[in-house]
């Protein structure tokens, strides 16, 4: 996430809102994954060359949403979206803290360099237009879903309502 942590990109407007060119970011996703199926972070500066900004967060988003099983696991998407149900911020952060380190070991430290990744975006934001509630808007989706998937619209609306929160 490096390449996005530069001044001009994360000045970029829309940056992880506005669509890249498809054929370019699924050019880019094949590159990143060509080792065993999962995304190499081994000196990728290369493999972004000239790629603009919009192209390499457009990956970044198609990566977490192809992922077989979100960052925030499916074993744990109950007790995520039950998060919304308490009132008690300090009891709120004790419990996050807790099923944050349920996560596997990797998932959770690329859970930290994208949370530090949006905290900059939003932090660039008046740039950006990319404000804390249209990154959750924009990422939420891909890093906490149910394992079997729902049509049923209360539900839906009702945990997104959580997942926003």
């Amino acid at each position: 996430m490096s390449v996005l942590r530069t001044e001009s990109a994360l000045q970029t407007e829309g940056l992880t809102r506005i669509s890249a060119n498809a054929s370019s970011v699924q050019l880019l996703k094949s590159k990143l994954l060509e080792n065993d199926g999962s995304p190499s972070v081994d000196d990728n500066s290369n493999i972004f060359g000239e790629k603009d900004s919009h192209t390499i967060a457009a990956t970044l988003k198609l990566l977490l949403r192809d992922m077989k099983e979100p960052l925030l696991t499916f074993n744990l998407y109950y007790d995520f979206l039950n998060l919304g149900l308490i009132s008690n911020l300090s009891e709120r952060l004790i419990v996050l803290r807790a099923l944050l380190l349920q996560l596997p070991q990797q998932n959770y430290m690329f859970l930290l360099d994208l949370l530090s990744f949006l905290r900059d975006m939003d932090l660039n934001s008046d740039a950006n237009k990319m404000h804390a509630a249209n990154l959750a808007i924009v990422f939420a989706p891909s890093l906490l879903r149910a394992e079997v998937q729902t049509n049923d619209l209360q539900q839906v609306t009702q945990e997104n309502a959580l997942s926003i929160e």
